[in-house]
Order: structure tokens, then sequence, then C-alpha cells
């Protein structure tokens, strides 16, 4: 139960809350933007892709158009390096063997490297999957 002091201790925290809550609606200003992360349907085709990666040397997954979002899942026994929309080396970041990567990123091109061929997006194992969402 609540003493009459403590009942309007709340009413006048309420009334202050409602007070800020016009504020913001009133003004466009202090307005929250609320963006959904939702990937749409489907995912964004390849532009002549490639079957599988060229051993020490860059391979490159062109989308037909630019995509907001990647998925890379490396189902290889080996490390696969990779960057977007830039040349990928031995040196560039890696993924290692049986993880995936989401990452939230406006790509155009998906550049692989691998020491030995690897196939890509094959539906067997092993193989490298890459995706990309809008």
């Amino acid at each position: 139960m609540y003493t009459n002091d403590q009942l309007a201790e709340r009413i006048d925290r309420q009334a202050e809350t409602l007070d800020r809550i016009l504020n913001i609606v009133q003004n466009p200003d202090l307005r929250t933007q609320f963006v959904q992360d939702i990937e749409e349907f489907g995912y964004v085709d390849f532009f002549n892709p490639p079957q599988a990666t060229t051993a020490g040397t860059e391979t490159v997954m062109t989308f037909t158009y630019q995509v907001k979002r990647v998925i890379i899942q490396n189902n290889t026994a080996v490390n696969v390096a990779f960057a977007f929309d830039q040349t990928a080396t031995a040196g560039s970041l890696l993924l290692v063997p049986n993880t995936i990567l989401i990452y939230p990123k406006k790509v155009l091109a998906v550049h692989l490297w691998t020491a030995t061929a690897q196939n890509i997006n094959s539906g067997g194992v092993p193989s490298i999957v890459v995706l990309g969402a809008n």
C-alpha cells in the first residue's frame, strides 16, 4: 500500500514522463528513427560466377547489383582470405575452416583468396558458400 506522499510522487513522475513523450511527438527533431533490419526474400545473383577459386590468386564474385548484407560460409579445410570491393590477398581478413560470416555491408563484389583451389557454391561439401542479400 502507498502513502499519499508516495502516490503523489508516482503521479508526478508519470506526468513528467508524459510531458517528455508529448514533447518528442510534437518536436520532429527529437523523434527517433527506427529502422528494421530484415532481409528481403531470396538472394542476389552473381554475374558470371566462378565454380571454384584459383589456387594462390584472387577470385572475384560480382553480384548483379549492390547488396546490403554478405554471407560467407567456409565449409573447407583451408583458410579463406576475403575482401569486399577490393583486392584479396593472403594477408586479407581470414575465414577459418567451418565458420560463417554474416556481415551487414553494402558490397558489389566479394574477393576471395585461397592457397589451393576450392569449390564455390557447389551445393556439396567441401565448398565455400557466398550469398548476398538486401
